[in-house]
């Protein structure tokens, strides 16, 4: 395992580690709500949204068949240094990670190009499509339509 984990990415081995041990064993750093929602309620009248979903099918050890478990966690946008709010549906909470997992988040995360819609932001049509053709006889005449 740990050779497909270098040879997968070198420079967060050590961040998807700590996924995989997550996802073996959960830890809580502080419960906030003992009910799940589709967006972590900050108030009355503010919700974040579930930006980035970990899920993992597990094979478990059973007696003449193996069992499958799968597990899945949702995430918002990291508030702080130190706080990031997470959510299960399967175990109906909601609930802040702790530090390594927050960190190791963050650094397999930070580069991703989060969609407008995750972010509550209106969703961009593209503008009218414009054609530009080489003419390839004289590669200095460039045509626009």
């Amino acid at each position: 395992m740990e050779d497909l984990i270098e040879e997968f990415d070198a420079n967060h081995a050590e961040h998807i580690r700590v996924l995989l041990g997550a996802i073996r064993k959960f830890e809580v750093k502080s419960y906030l709500l003992d009910s799940y929602a589709e967006a972590y309620p900050v108030d009355t009248e503010k919700s974040l949204p579930w930006l980035f979903q970990l899920s993992a099918t597990i094979q478990l050890p059973g007696d003449e068949t193996d069992r499958t478990e799968t597990r899945e966690y949702v995430f918002t946008d990291r508030l702080s240094g130190t706080v990031q709010v997470a959510g299960s549906k399967q175990y109906n909470t909601i609930f802040e990670i702790p530090q390594p997992l927050l960190d190791a988040l963050y650094e397999l995360t930070e580069e991703m190009e989060i969609p407008p819609e995750m972010k509550d932001e209106p969703v961009l049509t593209p503008a009218a499509h414009r054609a530009i053709t080489c003419t390839c006889s004289n590669l200095d005449t460039l045509t626009s339509r």
